[in-house]
């Protein structure tokens, strides 16, 4: 699913899942995906249940690593929107093997810059977290006493 919000491209995606179908998920970011950011020139937040992970870190047991999106995010200067503390790994999904971090949101550096914090939600409904980026929609001003021009997103 995609949107546009005044210049952010929005773009929300559950990719597909499980090990047997590799082909068909590096297939989803090398077509399917890219195919939602044809032409895009502002911001890109990019985010949901990417089921697969970019670092070893990102697990504590097997994964799943998927080139497609690794060369997509670095294609299009994503970064990840860390949750929390940094140095202390938070994970959105976990089962009998293991825990992960299968939900990711990324953002261009402008988006990120924007960013106040990302929260891990427990979500009853499911058994993965959900993640909840908050950022500034318009750009903190300054000048003479504290008034300035402000730009928005």
């Amino acid at each position: 699913m995609a949107a546009k919000f005044r210049e952010v491209r929005i773009i929300n995606v559950y990719a597909p899942s499980g090990t047997a179908i590799n082909q068909e998920r590096e297939h989803f970011f090398n077509s399917e995906l890219p195919y939602l950011v044809t032409g895009e020139t502002g911001h890109i937040l990019l985010g949901g249940n990417l089921n697969c992970i970019l670092e070893a870190s990102d697990t504590t047991g097997g994964f799943t690593f998927s080139r497609a999106l690794a060369e997509l995010v670095h294609g299009l200067a994503l970064i990840v929107t860390s949750q929390g503390n940094p140095t202390s790994k938070v994970y959105t999904h976990y089962s009998a093997s293991g825990a992960t971090r299968i939900h990711r949101i990324y953002a261009t550096r402008e988006l990120l810059e924007r960013k106040l914090r990302v929260d891990t939600i427990v979500a009853p409904f499911t058994d993965h977290f959900a993640l909840c980026l908050r950022i500034l929609t318009y750009q903190l001003c300054g000048g003479d006493a504290g008034y300035g021009k402000c730009t928005a997103l």
